[in-house]
């Protein structure tokens, strides 16, 4: 091969247009991407950007982000343990918490209950008027269970995990309705990790 092929090569082999962009700049364009799915499409480009968006300061910023829309887990509710997470923890809890922020205000007309994972139950004080919810408390737990606290004195834990298989069909793990007159006006939650026991305190 000639001086002037092998250069000619050289050339071609060259990044060209967006990928002869260096590494800062293109981590700029992955930290303006909000979608999950989008930045998955931009990292099977190629392998550079594959890697790129492995990046943990792209999925540090995406937990930030989510932190102003949705409760975190108690674990995570001081931002100076997030520096213990790798990229790829950041990146599980970040689409867990998409999972929830997607699914958790959607219409119910089913859920499934322990142990029944093929046959569902009709809830129904979903999709009706008379029986309409408003949440009063939020709260996730373990990085994985969510508890519902309503102002009609409803008590529900929701499993997240399940949100993965279906997120059309999360299943319930238990629910509860307290009796008495009027709505639940506050409420205060503690759980032992170590006893595995989990405190519930209402007043209405």
């Amino acid at each position: 091969m000639d001086a002037g092929n092998a250069e000619g090569l050289k050339r071609n082999l060259r990044p060209q247009g967006l990928l002869a962009s260096p590494d800062e700049i293109l981590l700029q364009i992955v930290h303006n991407i909000y979608e999950i799915p989008d930045i998955t499409a931009f990292g099977e480009a190629c392998q550079r950007l594959y890697y790129l968006i492995q990046d943990r300061s792209v999925w540090l910023q995406m937990l930030s982000q989510e932190a102003q829309r949705l409760p975190l887990p108690g674990h995570l509710e001081d931002r100076t343990t997030w520096a213990n997470l790798s990229s790829a923890q950041l990146r599980c809890i970040v689409r867990r918490l998409r999972d929830v922020g997607r699914t958790w205000l959607s219409s119910r007309t089913h859920y499934f209950v322990p142990g029944h994972r093929q046959s569902c139950a009709l809830d129904p004080t979903s999709d009706n008027d008379v029986g309409a919810r408003s949440i009063y408390s939020i709260e996730i737990l373990l990085d994985r269970w969510l508890l519902c606290i309503y102002h009609e004195k409803l008590v529900e834990i929701w499993d997240l995990d399940s949100v993965l298989h279906d997120p059309n069909k999360p299943i319930l793990c238990t629910s509860q309705n307290i009796s008495g007159h009027g709505s639940f006006s506050s409420a205060i939650t503690h759980l032992d990790e170590k006893a595995n026991l989990l405190t519930i305190a209402v007043s209405w």
